[in-house]
């Protein structure tokens, strides 16, 4: 009805106008049919809208009609655009949440909060809210956030973007080549102003990319070089050479190697290649890198041997290498086909060496010792009893030989009787009586046996008498035969001298014709191997005399720059001065040319 005041019915908000609200004001108008009265006349103080009344603040939409904060949100969550925030004005649509399962930041409707940069989004939960051109930051790498003007936000269009929105380590990349500014993190570029260029593996500067700028020769090793043929490498010997470019990267001497050899081109070392364009193996007696036909270390041009890898020198130039060696062997393992001086009795005594070399290197007159006791198997005449086939050879003015060449325990013969000084110990058949020449062999060795029996005088009972030589029989022969018998003797005897010296001379000859013809062999040899030395350097000097006429040549012509490629270097201007000086000074006339 119509009466505000009666108390048995709802009274009529708007007695003059027809309407259904029902919730402020009872029968008022509702457009929208909500319950809720549309606002009227504020200044007649009819149905003041909310939120300074109760009247309907969205008199078109039945989900909304109160607005406690003004924004014009609804405070119906549920309604039409509700608002999130209905006791705090705010122009927000829209805000960042989390999203678990992709691992991105998704947005979703958010009315009526707070929006600082009015860029739509709430401020909770924006990553930069005064920032109107970013808002979410998926790696968490932003700054600046509540600047106007932040960075590394996700919005590619907006400030400062992260161009790297999933790494949180890269945000900008200021050289465009897709790395980012940070050099420490993943994807970094070690060098942001580069586009050619963005990692540096070894950390010495010089980019690894071969195809961009300045970029590493030695691109997994640290180094300083920096110059095109090997920017980025090191030098390890720290000789100016860089390791690539340098032959020996350890040796701060050496660093070329022109032939290859092993051996550096510098002099300045012990160990400098002496044929630097050649390449050459030795390493013995001072010469480094040149050639070494037999591989045993020595140089051709100083090997005495150079096509015998076990002999080098010969120091008292016997033909014989002073590389000594020797393997011993016993007379029961010797055989004709091994060892040809086996003609001795009891070869099972025998001690013997198969040689290499020269037993006595600074002795020319020997060379050989069979039986190692240090005295030579040469001879210097045929005064003394040998055995043809002993060894060694007959040479003028021998010294320190061996009368015994295969007894290692006896050497010298003083009464050359065939039996050796040496009686100590066991040495072989020891000579008892080393001043008087004798052939006993029974019951001593080398005593006088006047009856030639083998027993020697002073233990023959019939020292006349070959027959007899125990005490207790009678002798037949008791005195020295007669000078008659003896002539007679003497005269058969003669006749076979003649025979025994004739083939004793017939043997010597032979012997001294090999013996000639080694020792001529030796000196052969010799000569050959100082002729091609002696050619070598007659070479060496026809090369260094051409090589001088070409500098001279390119010098007269004004080339020296082709002169110094052959090895001229200019000299200095006091030198230059020096010469003129000279020349000057021997042009004057001397004071006796003046006279005449």
């Amino acid at each position: 009805g119509d009466e505000p005041f009666s108390q048995n019915s709802a009274w009529d908000g708007c007695p003059l106008a027809w309407g259904n609200s029902v919730w402020d004001r009872i029968g008022c108008p509702d457009s929208d049919g909500d319950g809720w009265s549309d606002p009227g006349n504020a200044a007649e103080g009819e149905g003041i809208a909310s939120p300074l009344g109760d009247a309907d603040a969205f008199i078109n939409d039945p989900t909304q009609w109160h607005d406690s904060d003004g924004d014009q949100f609804g405070d119906n969550k549920s309604g039409n655009m509700g608002d999130e925030c209905p006791g705090e004005a705010g122009t927000s649509m829209k805000a960042i949440e989390w999203n678990e399962t992709s691992q991105t930041y998704d947005d979703k409707t958010w009315y009526g909060c707070a929006d600082n940069d009015g860029d739509g989004y709430a401020n909770a939960g924006e990553a930069f809210p005064n920032d109107p051109t970013q808002w979410s930051d998926s790696d968490g790498d932003g700054f600046d956030r509540n600047n106007a003007e932040s960075s590394c936000g996700d919005n590619p269009n907006g400030n400062n973007p992260d161009l790297f929105p999933m790494d949180s380590a890269q945000c900008g990349d200021r050289d465009g080549d897709g790395y980012g500014d940070n050099p420490s993190g993943e994807n970094g570029d070690w060098f942001p102003d580069d586009p050619t260029q963005w990692w540096d593996g070894d950390g010495d500067g010089f980019g690894d990319n071969p195809d961009g700028n300045n970029y590493d020769i030695c691109p997994m090793m640290y180094g300083t070089t920096n110059t095109d043929e090997a920017r980025g490498c090191p030098d390890s010997d720290q000789d100016g050479t860089p390791d690539p470019q340098d032959a020996f990267p350890d040796d701060p001497f050496q660093d070329a190697d022109t032939d290859g050899d092993g051996f550096g081109d510098s002099q300045l070392t012990v160990d400098g290649d002496d044929c630097p364009d050649w390449p050459g193996t030795s390493t013995e007696g001072n010469v480094y890198g040149c050639t070494d036909s037999d591989g045993d270390g020595w140089a051709d041009s100083i090997d005495i041997f150079p096509e015998d890898e076990t002999q080098w020198i010969d120091s008292d130039g016997d033909g014989y290498g002073d590389n000594y060696t020797y393997t011993n062997i016993t007379g029961e393992t010797l055989s004709d086909e091994t060892y040809r001086w086996v003609c001795d009795v009891d070869p099972g005594l025998i001690q013997s060496r198969v040689q290499n070399g020269d037993a006595f290197p600074d002795e020319p007159t020997q060379w050989s010792d069979v039986d190692g006791d240090g005295f030579g198997d040469n001879y210097k005449d045929n005064s003394t009893i040998r055995l043809e086939c002993w060894p060694g050879e007959l040479v003028e003015n021998a010294r320190n030989t061996d009368a015994f060449p295969l007894r290692f325990t006896q050497n010298k013969d003083a009464d050359r009787d065939g039996y050796g000084d040496n009686s100590t110990g066991l040495a072989f058949q020891p000579d008892l009586c080393k001043s008087v020449q004798g052939f006993s062999y029974e019951d001593k060795f080398g005593c006088l046996d006047s009856d030639s029996d083998g027993w020697s005088d002073t233990a023959d009972a019939c020292p006349y008498d070959p027959d007899i030589h125990l005490i207790g029989q009678r002798c037949v022969v008791t005195e020295p035969e007669s000078e008659g018998s003896q002539a007679e003797e003497d005269e058969s005897s003669s006749v076979m001298l003649y025979i025994m010296g004739g083939a004793i001379a017939l043997m010597l000859a032979l012997i001294f014709v090999a013996l000639v013809a080694k020792q001529m062999g030796a000196r052969k040899r010799l000569s050959e191997i100082r002729q091609l030395q002696a050619q070598e350097m007659a070479f060496n000097n026809e090369e260094e005399e051409r090589r001088q006429k070409w500098i001279d040549h390119y010098l007269a012509t004004g080339e020296i720059e082709k002169a110094k490629e052959l090895g001229y270097v200019e000299k200095a201007e006091w030198q230059v001065h020096m010469e003129q000086q000279e020349a000057e000074n021997n042009a004057l006339p001397e004071f006796g040319d003046l006279l005449g």
